[in-house]
């Protein structure tokens, strides 16, 4: 199966917060509702904050850089640069 490429460009401007995420982690499965229950508040709040999940299944993430190492991982983009990583 081929994978879409991805690269920074989907998060270059503006705020983002970006959950990469696995069909195949457990993890992933327990933090679902966690992000769900974000995404929601974000929304509520009017923050600026744009959300976007990222599924290894469906995109080629070996262009993302810094590299995602495991998941689940959340990590906070301004105008494409890294301002924070939530991996635990």
């Amino acid at each position: 199966m081929s994978r879409t490429q991805l690269s920074n460009f989907a998060w270059s401007k503006g705020k983002y917060l970006v959950y990469f995420t696995s069909s195949n982690c457990g993890y992933c499965s327990t933090f679902a509702s966690t992000w769900d229950n974000t995404v929601d508040r974000l929304r509520e709040t009017s923050s600026g904050v744009k959300t976007l999940k990222v599924n290894a299944e469906q995109f080629d993430i070996a262009s993302v850089s810094p590299e995602v190492y495991g998941y689940p991982t959340v990590r906070a983009y301004e105008n494409g640069k890294m301002v924070g990583e939530f991996d635990e």
